[in-house]
């Protein structure tokens, strides 16, 4: 189990020892000699202690800014950097293509919307009007070369084949006006509002397709983004697998986390505990931090989280929760991230509480729990029936049936 709920007395009972027995002249008779404690109120302090491992309390994600082959890698797992320090310098052939491919796209989507915006003065609207006004000439000719040849067909001197054939020839040219007219509108249609709005989309996209060229040719030098030292990405499946580390010459993906930057300025300890004790953590509570791995005085931190979604324990199937002791201390030069810890959390603490050795307290055949009560006055003992609370190694918590400033008899 991550973490078991420990209850200690931080602040103990005084405890003041003496031999005890009959005083000279009583009439009961003589025992054993017994030792006497006086009881007085002290603090309890309930904790909860769970293992954990020190990790940086922030850790940035170091990605790649495009699709690409890395030139050279300047740090390796471990290194210390200071920010704005370089760490990749990507191949910048690739990106330079992509950005000479957008230009263009770019360009040409301008020349589209310009086209578009002045349509009706450009060369495919004035070559559409020049066939219906050609069109419209040729039909006006032959209206009047009907009217001659029909004028010719009453006074006998041309035939009706002659007169049919003209007319014919006339309604063959009004189609072909018809569709000279159809292929103008067409043609300006095709400059109308809804072309340009979409030449205008068009343009955007093109311009943003470019914009974001530009910024992934911004970083084909990748710098640190803060201060720290280089460790391993994060995970990024169930099983615990990570990416592999990056080497000159791979050919990563744009957004791939090629490693992360650790700050050091602040650590935290991140350990689990399970579904019975996590509700009893809150936000702020105190920590003791401890380790064989920095030996001393134990260090001090709170509590910056409690996860909400637990997670399985592989090994016995129990539900839990991560959480995360910020280490408020500043002395942390001989810590080191991925070393283990010892998380004493403080999770309350009980002023006023009475304890009394365990070699105090008497269960009787019923089950009743006594103390002997040691009169001040006469020095005899008397049994006092007590309400027992929680206990420790060493003692065991009255809550009823004892005063501060009390005797009793300790076997």
């Amino acid at each position: 189990m991550a973490g078991a709920a420990l209850l200690i007395l931080s602040a103990a009972a005084a405890w003041l020892g003496a031999p005890w027995g009959n005083k000279a002249g009583s009439t009961a008779p003589p025992s054993p000699a017994l030792r006497s404690v006086r009881v007085s109120a002290g603090t309890a302090t309930r904790q909860l202690v769970a293992m954990g491992t020190v990790a940086p309390a922030r850790s940035v994600a170091v990605t790649a800014p495009y699709d690409g082959s890395i030139a050279e890698k300047k740090v390796a797992l471990g290194d210390t950097v200071a920010e704005r320090d370089v760490l990749i310098v990507m191949n910048a052939e690739d990106i330079q293509s992509r950005g000479r491919e957008a230009r263009s796209a770019t360009l040409k989507a301008a020349i589209a919307l310009d086209a578009l915006t002045h349509w009706e003065a450009g060369p495919e609207v004035t070559r559409a009007r020049r066939g219906v006004e050609a069109a419209r000439t040729v039909l006006a000719r032959l209206e009047r070369k009907v009217n001659d040849t029909r004028q010719l067909y009453d006074r006998g001197i041309v035939s009706r084949v002659e007169f049919e054939a003209a007319e014919q020839e006339r309604d063959n040219q009004a189609f072909t006006v018809a569709t000279a007219e159809q292929d103008l509108t067409a043609t300006l249609a095709r400059g109308g509002a809804d072309s340009r709005r979409l030449a205008e989309l068009e343009l955007e996209n093109a311009k943003a397709r470019l914009a974001d060229v530009q910024r992934q040719a911004d970083g084909t030098i990748v710098r640190a983004p803060v201060a720290g030292v280089i460790v391993k990405p994060p995970t990024v499946n169930a099983s615990g697998a990570v990416p592999q580390t990056v080497e000159t010459g791979a050919r990563v993906q744009r957004g791939q986390t090629l490693f992360s930057v650790a700050d050091l300025s602040s650590l935290i300890v991140d350990g689990k505990v399970d579904e019975i004790d996590v509700n009893q953590i809150r936000i702020g509570q105190s920590v003791a931090i401890s380790s064989d791995a920095f030996p001393g005085l134990p260090l001090r931190g709170h509590v910056v989280g409690v996860s909400s979604e637990a997670t399985q324990d592989s090994a016995n199937q129990t539900a839990m929760f991560n959480v995360r002791v910020l280490i408020d201390d500043t002395k942390k030069d001989d810590i080191r991230i991925g070393m283990s810890a010892r998380m004493t959390i403080e999770l309350d603490a009980r002023p006023g509480a009475l304890f009394v050795p365990i070699g105090a307290v008497r269960r009787g055949p019923s089950g009743a729990t006594t103390v002997k009560l040691i009169d001040s006055t006469s020095g005899q003992a008397q049994e006092r029936s007590v309400r027992l609370g929680v206990t420790t190694p060493t003692s065991v918590q009255i809550l009823s049936g004892l005063e501060d400033g009390d005797v009793v008899a300790v076997e």
